[in-house]
């Protein structure tokens, strides 16, 4: 990425799941920031694990300008003040990131049938592009369906998953992939998602196809 665009990224988000849970966080940091010396840097978080992060996660943040945004959750609204409070005695730059509705809620826009026929690409197309293991995707839902497929024994075309590691990759080459719109584009709907409220989970249940496709 950095000889693609020769070093000129605006933001880059480690994100998870959790990010606070990886062990190798601390290195994400300082390799990110060693080659992206300009980017806005972001961790992505929940903020339940923030207040007892190692100091070296902690040191690691502060010396690499790193901001933590938080999403808006009922579970951390709880220990927001204390958040607030930890980041401010230790130089830490965070963003709590509001729910934009009301409720405490989360959108679906999967469906297990295509949706239509001719899509247009989204506005995932250029904010939030996925690298993961040396791979590139427009989006989220699309980088981590082969997963998807595999645990629930579907066949959602996964096409649009593209090799980061190309000889022949340019910066235009790069944007036109994440550009254009991709299969599994007429099985999403983001212009008009299944908002549902968010619920404790608990190991007792596993997961089903429903909690992610409408």
């Amino acid at each position: 990425m950095r000889d693609i665009f020769s070093g000129d990224i605006f933001m880059i988000r480690l994100m998870g799941g959790e990010p606070f849970l990886n062990k190798d966080l601390e290195r994400y940091i300082e390799v990110v920031r060693e080659h992206f010396e300009h980017s806005d840097v972001h961790i992505v978080t929940n903020g339940l694990l923030f207040l007892g992060i190692e100091q070296k996660i902690l040191d690691a943040i502060i010396s690499n300008h790193i901001i933590v945004d938080i999403s808006d959750y009922e579970p951390n609204r709880k220990l927001k003040s204390k958040i607030i409070k930890f980041a401010e005695e230790n130089g830490v730059h965070i963003s709590w990131v509001l729910n934009t509705r009301e409720e405490n809620s989360f959108s679906k826009s999967l469906s297990i049938n295509e949706l239509q026929n001719d899509v247009n690409p989204c506005e995932n197309s250029m904010s939030c592009i996925n690298i993961y293991k040396g791979k590139y995707a427009k989006c989220p839902q699309l980088m981590f369906l082969p997963k998807f497929n595999e645990y629930f024994h579907v066949d959602l075309p996964s096409d649009g998953i593209y090799d980061l590691y190309d000889k022949n990759l340019t910066a235009e080459k790069f944007i036109c992939n994440i550009s254009k719109s991709e299969k599994l584009c007429r099985y999403c709907d983001m212009v008009n998602p299944k908002w549902i409220t968010w619920n404790c989970y608990t190991t007792q249940k596993r997961p089903v196809i429903e909690d992610w496709l409408i």
